[in-house]
């Protein structure tokens, strides 16, 4: 399902000085795959899964671009990824969905989910990204509104989002919270 207006440009990604967001691309899988498995016990906390699994592969994980790479080029999910200044290093990821249920949802609503390599956690670079990213949607995609959307068990990401006064606007009972990033309405 498309949700984004289909005259509206996707942006192409966003540069900072500490760090690149591209669409992520099947190339990437192995500065991806890389990341992922630094981060695999902090991504089954954000995904409320057990995703990646032990036995994930680098085959597995290009199985998984080819898919993101596909929705992104059909505008039906948008995935970057966040790179090193130098493009060599992934540093994690952006996922940008239609927003399905829940008070927020409607036309052309975003649904936001990142997450920053394990081992950056310590240069705050998950606060750096969130703080673009809130400007990057409020300022540069036509999405009517956006909700930033947080596992409840993940409190460095839910501490962020109170740090940076995001007003909680949903909670699904001990699962999901979403934060308000972006509202043309209000």
């Amino acid at each position: 399902m498309r949700f984004y207006p289909e005259d509206a440009v996707v942006p192409k990604g966003l540069r900072t000085e500490e760090f690149h967001l591209r669409p992520l691309r099947v190339s990437d899988a192995e500065i991806d795959y890389a990341a992922v498995m630094d981060s695999k016990l902090m991504l089954r906390v954000m995904s409320q899964s057990e995703w990646p699994p032990d036995d994930f592969t680098l085959e597995m994980n290009k199985s998984d671009l080819e898919r993101h790479e596909k929705e992104h080029d059909e505008r039906t999910v948008f995935t970057y990824t966040v790179l090193d200044s130098t493009e060599r290093i992934c540093l994690g990821c952006v996922y940008i969905n239609h927003l399905k249920e829940g008070p927020m949802r409607g036309d052309y609503v975003a649904l936001l989910r990142f997450w920053v390599r394990q081992s950056y956690l310590d240069e705050n670079l998950d606060r750096s990204l969130l703080e673009s990213l809130i400007d990057w949607f409020r300022n540069d995609w036509a999405f009517s509104r956006a909700v930033l959307t947080v596992a409840n068990a993940d409190e460095r990401q839910n501490q962020l989002a109170n740090d940076l006064s995001l007003q909680l606007v949903h909670t699904y009972g001990n699962k999901w919270s979403e934060y308000l990033i972006k509202d043309a309405k209000r």
